[in-house]
C-alpha cells in the first residue's frame, strides 16, 4: 500500500498501536525505493524517493509541517518526476492534534493540491505538479474525519493467535540451535500474553485514566527476546525462574493484575521450564 501511494502521490495514513511495525514499514520502503540504485530487481522498476520526516508533538505548529511540505517540493524541482518524488512522512501525527495551535489544519490544501493555500495556481499549471508530494502519515490512533479523509486510511489491528505465534517463531529465528530449545513455549507465552492484554482492560487504574491499554505488543517482543538471551546464554531451556524473571521484567508496574499467575497457567507442566 505504502509503495503504491507513494508512486500514485495519494496520500496515506498509518493508523496501528505501538508495536504494530508502522515505523519498520517506513523504513523498509525508504530503503528499497532507490530507483536504478536499489537492491531489489522489483523496485528496481518503482521510483526513487527522497523521505523527509517530521516528528510531530503538541508543541508541533502549522509552520514546521508547511516548511517540511516545501522542503520536500523544491528538492524534486528540475528532476524527472517520472522516476523521482519526494516523501514527507509525519511521524506520531495525532499528537499535533493535542496542540492548541492546531497545526494539522495546514495539510488541508497540502494534501489536495501541494501548497499551502496562500500560492495562486492553475491545474494548467506545470509547477503544480513539481509541488505535489507524497505523503504518509504515521499515527497510533484516527485522526479526525476532515484530514483522514483527503487520503487513504491503512489501519493495523491488534494481532491474533497465529500471526503472534508467527511472529515469535520469526523474532527467535536467528539461531536455530537456540530456537529449537525454546520453540515450546512460544505458544503458552502466546497465550499468557493475549489473556494479560484481555484483563488488563478490567482493571481501575486502566478505567480511570481512560486508557486503551497498559501492556502491549512491544512488552511482548520484549519478553521473546530475553527469553531467547537465556537460552542462548546458557544454552539450554530457560527455567522456571528465568521465565517468572522475564515476565515480571516486562509486565509488571499494574499491581491490580497478577501477571505472572496468568502466564504461568498456560504451562501445565512445571517441568516445562
Amino acid at each position: 500500500m505504502m509503495v503504491i501511494c507513494i508512486e500514485l502521490r495519494i496520500p496515506l495514513f498509518v493508523v496501528g498501536k505501538p508495536g504494530s511495525s508502522k515505523s519498520l514499514a517506513k523504513s523498509i520502503i525508504q530503503d528499497c525505493m532507490q530507483g536504478n540504485m536499489s537492491k531489489s530487481c522489483l523496485f528496481k522498476k518503482f521510483k526513487q524517493i527522497f523521505m523527509s520526516s517530521y516528528q510531530c508533538s503538541p508543541l508541533s505548529t502549522a509552520d514546521g509541517i508547511i516548511n517540511t511540505f516545501k522542503q520536500c517540493s523544491r528538492f524534486q524541482e528540475g528532476k524527472d518526476l517520472e522516476t523521482f518524488t519526494s516523501v514527507v512522512v509525519l511521524d506520531e501525527v495525532g499528537l499535533a492534534e493535542d496542540s492548541p495551535r492546531m497545526p494539522l489544519k495546514a495539510l488541508h490544501p497540502l494534501l489536495e493540491d501541494g501548497t499551502d493555500g496562500s500560492e495562486e495556481l492553475t491545474f494548467d499549471d506545470l509547477s503544480l505538479k513539481s509541488k505535489r508530494v507524497a505523503f504518509i502519515g504515521i499515527s497510533n490512533w484516527s485522526l479526525d474525519p476532515a484530514k483522514m479523509n483527503r487520503g487513504i486510511m491503512l489501519y493495523r489491528g491488534q494481532p491474533n493467535f497465529n500471526e503472534l505465534l508467527e511472529t515469535a517463531r520469526n523474532i527467535c529465528l536467528k539461531d536455530k540451535n537456540v530456537f529449537e530449545m525454546i520453540e515450546p513455549l512460544f505458544e503458552p507465552l502466546t497465550k499468557g500474553y493475549l489473556e494479560v492484554y484481555k484483563w488488563q482492560n478490567d482493571c481501575d487504574k486502566i478505567k480511570k485514566y481512560r486508557k486503551e491499554e497498559f501492556f502491549g505488543l512491544r512488552d511482548f517482543y520484549s519478553l521473546l527476546k530475553l527469553v531467547f538471551c537465556f537460552a542462548r546464554k546458557r544454552q539450554c531451556i530457560p527455567t522456571r525462574l528465568d521465565i517468572e524473571h522475564a515476565v515480571k521484567r516486562n509486565f509488571s508496574g499494574l499491581q491490580e493484575l497478577d501477571t505472572w499467575r496468568i502466564f504461568k497457567s498456560y504451562f501445565p507442566n512445571k517441568s516445562t521450564v
